[in-house]
């Protein structure tokens, strides 16, 4: 299992690492990769603006992510600030229901029915959500797909004792 996270630059990503480096450490253990990934490089060198990229293109490759890795997790985690960049958002409310529009919006263009994907798909807002909080719900989105996944395997091993018995 895998949890991508996404942030806007390096400094974001270094932040993130060390600041939860005990449940990366610890969820590793478990078998569940927590991995953070700057939108743009080491001072911005792929050009561009970070923020406008995390919130439009991000949800895009969240989406082609999560459907094609069903034991993903992808977050994106921006900055609030600057405030309008990307699509208007003033708030944190804002800033997220927009990050979440623009997956759905790409869910619909690739005809994408399947609602599942997005259970797999969270927004934290950067130096606004607690850090306490972050942790407690990678670590329920990492036990829940989990779930899942054992779930679906159970299910595949009985459709194929059932062939076995009838074959």
């Amino acid at each position: 299992m895998k949890v991508e996270i996404y942030v806007e630059g390096t400094s974001d990503k270094n932040a993130m690492e060390a600041l939860l480096s005990h449940l990366i450490e610890e969820k590793l253990e478990q078998g569940i990769r927590i991995e953070f990934f700057p939108v743009k490089g080491s001072n911005n060198d792929r050009g561009g603006n970070a923020k406008k990229d995390l919130l439009t293109k991000t949800p895009t490759k969240a989406v082609d992510i999560i459907r094609n890795n069903p034991t993903t997790i992808v977050v994106i985690m921006p900055d609030l600030y600057p405030q309008n960049v990307g699509f208007d958002h003033e708030t944190i409310q804002e800033l997220e229901n927009g990050i979440l529009d623009n997956f759905n919006q790409v869910l619909q263009s690739k005809r994408i029915t399947d609602n599942r994907l997005i259970e797999r798909f969270r927004v934290f807002c950067f130096k606004y959500s607690n850090p306490k909080r972050v942790v407690k719900n990678i670590e329920k989105e990492t036990n829940r797909v989990r779930a899942e996944s054992c779930r679906e395997e159970r299910k595949g091993k009985k459709k194929k004792e059932i062939y076995k018995f009838h074959k």
